[in-house]
């Protein structure tokens, strides 16, 4: 059965915008990390970390006593040797690093806790690594490296010392004390707990983070993820512009992630000839009953591009060929309801259109209408979200994310999308949210 990995979290750092996603909305001060593409090729979801200067910081928020557990998780990819270097460190009362070419936790009591584990990070390639520890416990400590419970040793001390008190900072990339030097590399993921994940936990955890996204965001060419802006996040530059949408919370409560229209005047302009073969959208609707509204719309009411709609109760997905007269719609079968949140997919092959909803194939396949086939014609309409040419046919609810494709998925990836969506960890979606969601 699965375990819910957000009990107990302390930290949950997304590298993108700086917020702590765990709900305990720490201040992040941030010094020379700039932004780099993950472990999946996301665009902006990780962090660049010179070795020389980079650094975040998170103030003095982490204050052990004896007997407390803990369960440090870093996802890190050095770019040369960090030896001696830390990429999780509270100065004296705690590091996660690299010490003497190993991977190690240590602490300073007055004296040496230094427990190394048998290996160190590969260079160059992105590094998943867990420690659990109960301090003033030395056999409790366990290191993780990509899953795997690794051996070690205590190489100075026991650790069965107390942690010292201190006001030292926690730190991102370096440690303000013992073990000072900057970590070199990328570094995509950060979480923290208050207590010692078991080794069920471990696996799962890994598992978790380490999705096999082959083909999942390949051919993306524009996505959305709405926090406080409309910036394409596929770094293809198809940025949108706002009009009259407020920013609300997303799935997860976290603001400034989401876009409400007010189904009269919002929507959010893109512009550009964005031209897809699969379209995702995540959205809860506040009206469905409506006889139109438009989500996503590209000349549709010239006869062109395509639109994906609600018209009365169901998901309504249109494809144009040839200017007008030659066109492919249909239906879905689900009929929709208000404060529902949808993961919404149209693809279009050229000779088939379907509708999928929450990963499920769900089209009528009764309700096709029209007999066009081939690429989809273009005008020089814009590409609407949450309305047409404006605020015709406006929608209302609330919009999480978009994302774009030119290729077609199969169902299986566009299953997975779902799967990954549902629980924080979709493209353009960045953050893993680990437990309790079932949208």
């Amino acid at each position: 059965m699965s375990k819910d990995l957000s009990f107990g979290k302390v930290l949950d750092l997304d590298m993108e915008t700086l917020q702590d996603y765990s709900g305990n909305s720490h201040t992040v001060t941030a010094t020379d990390v700039s932004l780099t593409t993950d472990e999946d090729g996301r665009y902006n979801q990780a962090r660049i970390f010179n070795g020389s200067s980079s650094k975040i910081s998170l103030g003095d928020i982490f204050n052990p006593s004896n007997g407390d557990e803990i369960s440090w998780f870093g996802v890190v990819k050095p770019s040369s040797s960090p030896n001696n270097s830390t990429f999780i460190g509270a100065g004296y009362k705690g590091m996660l690093g690299v010490f003497t070419d190993k991977i190690t936790f240590a602490y300073y009591p007055g004296t040496d806790d230094i427990y190394t584990a048998n290996i160190d990070l590969t260079d160059n390639v992105y590094n998943r690594v867990l420690v659990t520890y109960t301090y003033g416990t030395g056999s409790s400590i366990k290191i993780y490296l990509n899953g795997t419970l690794l051996t070690g040793a205590w190489a100075y001390g026991t650790g069965n010392d107390a942690p010292p008190t201190s006001t030292q900072p926690l730190q991102i990339g370096q440690s303000t004390q013992y073990l000072t030097s900057y970590f070199p590399g990328d570094i995509s993921k950060i979480i923290m707990w208050d207590r010692a994940l078991s080794a069920e936990e471990a696996k799962q955890l890994d598992s978790d983070v380490k999705h096999n996204y082959s083909g999942l965001f390949d051919s993306l060419v524009a996505g959305y993820d709405f926090k406080g802006d409309a910036k394409d996040f596929s770094g293809n530059g198809y940025d949108g512009t706002i009009i009259g949408a407020t920013p609300t919370s997303d799935q997860f409560g976290i603001d400034n992630s989401a876009y409400s229209c007010n189904g009269s005047t919002n929507y959010i302009n893109i512009g550009d000839n964005v031209e897809p073969s699969l379209i995702t959208a995540r959205v809860k609707f506040n009206a469905v009953s409506t006889p139109t509204s438009m989500l996503i719309d590209k000349g549709g009411h010239a006869g062109y591009g395509y639109i994906i709609a609600i018209y009365s109760n169901k998901i309504e997905a249109t494809v144009w060929t040839a200017g007008g007269s030659q066109y492919r719609r249909v239906y879905s079968t689900t009929t929709l309801s208000t404060g529902t949140i949808y993961d919404c997919v149209m693809t279009w092959d050229g000779t088939t259109l379907l509708i999928y909803l929450n990963g499920v194939d769900d089209t009528n396949t009764g309700s096709y209408v029209g007999s066009g086939s081939g690429n989809i014609v273009y005008n020089s309409a814009k590409l609407f979200i949450g309305g047409r040419d404006g605020t015709l046919y406006p929608f209302d609810g609330i919009i999480y994310e978009v994302g774009i494709y030119d290729n077609v998925k199969s169902s299986d990836i566009i299953k997975t999308l779902h799967d990954l969506s549902k629980v924080g960890y979709i493209y353009p979606y960045p953050q893993e949210n680990l437990g309790g969601i079932t949208q």
